[in-house]
């Protein structure tokens, strides 16, 4: 346990490489935010689908992310059929195509590890084609064309699940960065610290954005 868990502090501590993607990723949110303009989150694979609930309706989360959910990569759906799904070739694009109201300069999120998977490439080119400011977490040793890259864990490692951990702490430093330079309006403050029924109006108006949900 100890050995497992020193080396994870050490390559989170690596993360300090990636400040300055850190803070570009955050000013693009910062400006979508301040501009009342949709932020897109889509995760290319099970594991980083699931890590949308970090930065959704959560505290501390801003207001106007909009999480590209799936059955297909949702593990509730069941984990095989996911697998499959992952190496279908059209799929990303028929995901995405669904979220109509998605329009050129707004900043979405790509979590994934490998940029060269079909899932992660297509979203990828779908969202460029669309004009949108493409933000990238992929993992150590990968690059692709986005506006701006975040690398995490290594493909291959003797960790098992530091992807998803490495990837959930950039993504935490993401939102982090942009909400400190916005006012409270722009962030979400937990049910323990909100009245829902004096805010509905407000929380209506979000969720309406995003009608899938």
């Amino acid at each position: 346990m100890n050995t497992y868990l020193n080396t994870l502090a050490e390559r989170i501590t690596a993360l300090a490489n990636e400040q300055s993607a850190v803070e570009t990723a955050a000013a693009l949110l910062t400006e979508a935010q301040t501009n009342n303009r949709l932020i897109h989150v889509f995760g290319t694979e099970p594991a980083t689908a699931s890590l949308m609930t970090e930065v959704f309706f959560r505290a501390g989360a801003l207001t106007n992310i909009n999480p590209i959910l799936d059955p297909s990569l949702d593990p509730a759906h069941g984990a095989y059929r996911n697998e499959m799904c992952m190496q279908l070739e059209g799929l990303s694009p028929c995901i995405l195509d669904y979220y109509e109201y998605v329009e050129a300069g707004e900043p979405m999120l790509l979590m994934g590890t490998d940029p060269a998977a079909p899932m992660f490439a297509e979203a990828l080119a779908w969202a460029k084609n669309k004009g949108l400011k493409t933000i990238a977490f992929v993992c150590r040793g990968c690059d692709c064309d986005a506006d701006v890259v975040l690398h995490h864990g290594a493909l291959q490692d003797s960790l098992g699940g530091e992807q998803s951990v490495l990837l959930c702490a950039l993504l935490h430093a993401v939102n982090d960065k942009a909400a400190a330079s916005l006012d409270d309006s722009h962030v979400w403050h937990g049910t323990h610290t909100v009245d829902l029924s004096a805010n509905a109006a407000r929380i209506d108006e979000r969720l309406f954005r995003i009608r899938h949900l």
